[in-house]
């Protein structure tokens, strides 16, 4: 996995003209949890309109609206969503020489941090159909990202020999809408980059980006009250 000749992503994927790229603070000891975002919880009226904005209205105004929705606990149908991708692709690698990092087991098994990552454009959204990159021998992939504009992707890339690395893509590896998930007809021509050698050190990096979100949709709903 040292020797794949993949050129570097500096950034960990774009991230705006205004923006600094992510930082890990010291003392994280190779624990990305201990970095999770802390627990929101929605009053009343955010409530309602997280519900509203979930159902195409945003009466209440649109920024307090979508913001709501973010910092809202996910749905049960998206939780659920999750932990079958999970396990279908759990079950994919029975036998094989492949196995997924415990990190990447625990976020996707776990709903409680699933509702405390209110990022604003990237997500985790695990297609349960995991692929393999041309002229890459000996290892499979899994791509686990979504984002707002269709334009960023992660992917998990495995080794036979138990070793892993985190690659970033701007085009679908892997098409999961509509369903049924399918291999992408223009995999051979996307261009792949490698941005971490550890899956801890990405969530590390989303977790701060996430925290750094929060603050963010915080400055906006008191630079913009009452949109």
């Amino acid at each position: 996995m040292h020797d794949l000749q993949l050129p570097a992503c500096p950034t960990l994927g774009p991230i705006g003209d205004d923006e600094e790229p992510v930082e890990i603070p010291d003392g994280w000891n190779g624990d990305p949890f201990t970095l999770l975002p802390e627990v929101y919880i929605l009053d009343d009226e955010e409530s309602e309109l997280a519900h509203k904005y979930r159902n195409n209205d945003i009466s209440g105004g649109y920024l307090r609206s979508q913001i709501a929705a973010f910092r809202a606990p996910q749905p049960q149908e998206q939780h659920e969503r999750r932990r079958i991708a999970l396990s279908e692709l759990q079950k994919q690698f029975v036998g094989s020489p492949w196995s997924l990092p415990d990190a990447f087991i625990r976020v996707f098994s776990d709903d409680s941090i699933n509702d405390r990552l209110r990022h604003n454009n990237i997500w985790l959204d695990l297609v349960p159909l995991s692929y393999r990159l041309p002229n890459v021998e000996d290892c499979s992939a899994i791509q686990f990202t979504s984002e707002g504009q269709g334009c960023c992707y992660f992917s998990l890339l495995l080794s036979e020999d138990g070793d892993h690395c985190v690659l970033y893509h701007e085009d679908e590896a892997v098409e999961s809408y509509p369903p049924p998930p399918r291999i992408s007809p223009r995999l051979s021509s996307i261009p792949f980059e490698r941005c971490c050698n550890s899956f801890d050190v990405w969530l590390a990096h989303y977790f701060v980006d996430c925290r750094q979100h929060d603050d963010r949709y915080t400055e906006m709903l008191q630079k913009f009250p009452g949109m």
